[in-house]
């Protein structure tokens, strides 16, 4: 199913329905998906940030980007491609888990806390140190 008018993402990214998301890899889009769905990732990125971040997950093994030509340019051919290689391949199977596996940590409010904390801890030190 394509939607092309604005859907209540979140609600649909925690349907059990869902097998993966196809994202244009914005940090909040990527994140929603794996924090409410654990979703593995079908990314196309297009500005700025988009594409490190799809780099990132791609590395972290949730998901894979869309192959582009060396000016940027993509395929039909080749979003169907990285779908089915999240979905029908037996890879698809490690990304499913992994992103679960992240739902899991994002998911874990007094571990996000503590992360919270240390960073302000190690600011505070590093303030110090000057």
């Amino acid at each position: 199913m394509v939607e092309t008018g604005w859907v209540p993402q979140v609600r649909v990214l925690a349907h059990a329905a869902v097998g993966a998301f196809l994202t244009h890899s914005g940090w909040g889009s990527t994140v929603e998906s794996l924090r409410f769905g654990g979703h593995p990732l079908v990314m196309l990125p297009f500005i700025i940030d988009q594409g490190l971040i799809s780099r990132v997950m791609a590395d972290k093994g949730l998901g894979v980007e869309v192959a582009r030509g060396d000016d940027g340019s993509f395929r039909g051919e080749d979003v169907a491609a990285a779908v089915r290689r999240v979905m029908a391949e037996e890879e698809g199977k490690v990304f499913a888990r992994n992103a679960r596996e992240m739902k899991v940590a994002l998911g874990d409010g007094e571990r996000q806390d503590r992360y919270v904390d240390e960073l302000a801890e190690r600011l505070r030190r590093r303030r110090s140190l000057r």
